[in-house]
């Protein structure tokens, strides 16, 4: 799988997505958490339930780590409480936060991309903007709101 085609599997759109050789091949896995945040545990619960989904065991004795952990940000990363890397190696997956929201993103994003066997890769994104959310526009017809509109909705 090339780098744009694993990129198109998450949404939004990763920042960087680099495919290395080799694949990692699930069938049992553990799951380690270093964060010492309320969210990996949130983050664990996304994960044991995809992975419940696609018939892969959760058990302590697997040799396949996923660590959900708190990290250092690189320099070019902005918002880093939001960011996140994925690193995916032979081995296991590192889902690595850069803040405690970072971990939970890093999570929904693996969740993504998640399969039987996926790519050694890395991922690392962060948001365009520090506040995340969502627009829905609440007009029927071709009449589009108009600001008055949007202050309003926001009141």
């Amino acid at each position: 799988m090339n780098a744009k085609k694993l990129q198109k599997k998450i949404f939004p759109l990763p920042k960087q997505v680099e495919v290395k050789d080799g694949a990692l091949k699930l069938d049992k896995v553990a799951l380690k958490i270093t964060a010492d945040v309320h969210t990996a545990k949130q983050a664990a619960a996304v994960l044991e339930k995809k992975l419940a989904a696609l018939g892969i065991g959760v058990c302590d004795c697997a040799k396949t780590t996923i660590t959900l952990a708190l990290g250092e940000a690189p320099a070019q990363v902005q918002f880093a409480e939001q960011g996140y890397r994925i690193a995916v190696t032979a081995d296991g997956v590192e889902l690595t936060g850069f803040g405690a929201q970072g971990v939970y993103y890093a999570a929904v994003s693996f969740v993504q991309m998640l399969d039987r066997e996926i790519p050694c890769c890395e991922i690392l994104d962060w948001p365009d903007m520090d506040f995340r959310g969502h627009v829905i526009e609440s007009r029927l017809g071709s009449d589009l709101m108009e600001k008055e509109d949007w202050f309003a909705m926001i009141d």
